[in-house]
C-alpha cells in the first residue's frame, strides 16, 4: 500500500478493487477504531451511505474493522454528508464516515471521515491513519458486521432542518412534515441549502433540494441510486407520492 490512500475528498475508487477492496475496507475501519480509542475507550462511530448499490457492502466492511478495533459501529442509513456532519457533531459521537463517491460516476464509491466537529480529518490525522491502515491490512480478517440502520437519526437530522431552513429561502416545512415545499429563492441567503427528505413506501426513496441561489434544483434520486431527473423552478411542491 504504497499510493496515498487518502485524496482530496477521502478515500474514492470502483467497489471490490483497491482500495475499496474487502481488505482495506476492513483495514480502514480497524485503523480508525484504534486510533479513536486513544481518546475512547469504546468510541462509537456514525456511519452513512447513498443509494448506490455498492454502499451497504461497504459499510459493513467498515464496521466490521471498527468492531475489531473495539469501537461501536452505528448505522444511519442513506442519507447526506451534511446529515452525518451534523448527526456526529450533535450526538457525541467519536467521529462519522459516509460511504459516497459525490459527483463520481454510480459505479464508483468512496469514503469520507469526518471528525467529532462534523469535519473532514487534518491531512496530519489522515497521514497518520495511513501508516495504521497499512498494518492493519497485514492483519487476518473475515466477515462483515451486521450492519441495521437506526431510524432515530434520519428522524434527528429531519428535525435539525425543519429549525434550521429560513424563511428567506423560501423553503416552508410543517412541523412533522415528511415533505418539503419551495416557494422561491431570493438573493437573501447568502450560502447553499441543501436539505434531504426520505419518503418510505414510495418509488422515490430520497428527495434532494438544492437551493443554489438565485436557482433551485430539484433531484429526485431512485433506489438503484440513479438521478432519473434534474428540474430547474423556482416554485416546485414535492408533496406527492
Amino acid at each position: 500500500m504504497s499510493e496515498r490512500l487518502f485524496g482530496t475528498d477521502g478515500i474514492r475508487g470502483l467497489p471490490g478493487a483497491p482500495p475499496l477492496d474487502d481488505r482495506t475496507l476492513r483495514a480502514v475501519g480497524r485503523a480508525l477504531g484504534e486510533r479513536l480509542r486513544g481518546d475512547t475507550e469504546r468510541p462509537r462511530v456514525l456511519i452513512g451511505m447513498d443509494t448506490r448499490e455498492s454502499g451497504p457492502h461497504i459499510a459493513r466492511q467498515l464496521a466490521a474493522g471498527l468492531a475489531a478495533a473495539g469501537a461501536q459501529p452505528v448505522s444511519a442509513g442513506v442519507i447526506t454528508t451534511p446529515g452525518v456532519a451534523c448527526l456526529v457533531r450533535d450526538n457525541d459521537f467519536a467521529a462519522g464516515i459516509m460511504v459516497s463517491a459525490s459527483h463520481n460516476p454510480y459505479t464508483d464509491n468512496g469514503v469520507k471521515l469526518l471528525s467529532h466537529a462534523g469535519m473532514k480529518f487534518p491531512d496530519e490525522f489522515e497521514e497518520s491513519l495511513e501508516r495504521r491502515i497499512a498494518e492493519a491490512a497485514e492483519s487476518r480478517g473475515d466477515g462483515e458486521f451486521p450492519l441495521e440502520p437506526d431510524p432515530q437519526f434520519e428522524e434527528r437530522y429531519l428535525e435539525f432542518l425543519r429549525s434550521r431552513v429560513p424563511e428567506a429561502a423560501g423553503a416552508a416545512v410543517a412541523p412533522g412534515a415528511r415533505t418539503v415545499k419551495t416557494v422561491s429563492a431570493v438573493q437573501a441567503v447568502p450560502a447553499t441549502l441543501a436539505v434531504t427528505v426520505v419518503r418510505p413506501r414510495s418509488a422515490v426513496s430520497g428527495v434532494r433540494l438544492i437551493v443554489n441561489l438565485p436557482k433551485v434544483s430539484l433531484c429526485a434520486t431512485n433506489s438503484s441510486g440513479l438521478p432519473p431527473s434534474i428540474t430547474r423552478a423556482t416554485s416546485t411542491s414535492l408533496s406527492g407520492g
